[in-house]
């Protein structure tokens, strides 16, 4: 492990249950030198906004905002964390609604369940996900791996959600590669 993927976990000891010293280092590189931005939000705000009406919600927690595009195009009190992304990488406050787009199939396998653990331990209602099944067919990682690391049907989702969350509703989504999931802690 190198002195600077050290300084990014040790300067916040929580981080280090998320995401491994050496894939923060990496991470934070690919954010600073792109403007990504993720999923498009538009796609993604009519099934968003259902979800946080229906739920009766009063804010909403992005984690893995990437670049920050719901919050640029949504008029909703929205809340940015990524851990990737210095500036959006302190620990957040829970909100009634999490939404998680584009996000879990780039976790390490190992660190997967504490980062739902972590995104439960955010959510007061609801939370919203989007999750590939597919590999990215446009980026590779800095080591040359594919960016989705977890690449699992959206059965095997719906079963690892269930683990978390009480009641977890899979949901038809507009991309064939993605499916959306909405879980509550009931």
């Amino acid at each position: 492990m190198d002195e600077t993927a050290t300084a990014l976990v040790g300067k916040d000891a929580w981080k280090a249950d998320l995401i491994s010293p050496t894939a923060l280092a990496a991470n934070y590189k690919m954010h600073e030198d792109s403007a990504f931005d993720g999923l498009d939000p538009l796609v993604y705000a009519p099934g968003l906004i259902q979800v946080f009406e229906e739920f009766q919600c009063k804010d909403i927690l992005d984690y893995g905002c990437g670049g920050g595009a719901l919050a640029k195009y949504l008029d909703l009190p929205i809340y940015e964390f990524d851990i990737c992304v210095k500036g959006k990488d302190a620990d957040p406050t829970p909100r009634d609604l999490v939404v998680c787009f584009d996000v879990l199939e780039h976790a390490e396998p190992e660190y997967l369940d504490k980062i739902l653990a972590h995104i439960v331990s955010k959510t007061k209602k609801v939370a919203h996900f989007v999750i590939a099944n597919v590999p990215d067919e446009g980026k590779l990682l800095p080591d040359g791996r594919n960016p989705h690391l977890i690449v699992k049907p959206p059965e095997w989702w719906q079963w690892k959600l269930s683990q978390h969350f009480s009641f977890v509703r899979p949901e038809l989504c507009i991309h064939y590669w993605a499916r959306k999931f909405t879980a509550a802690k009931l």
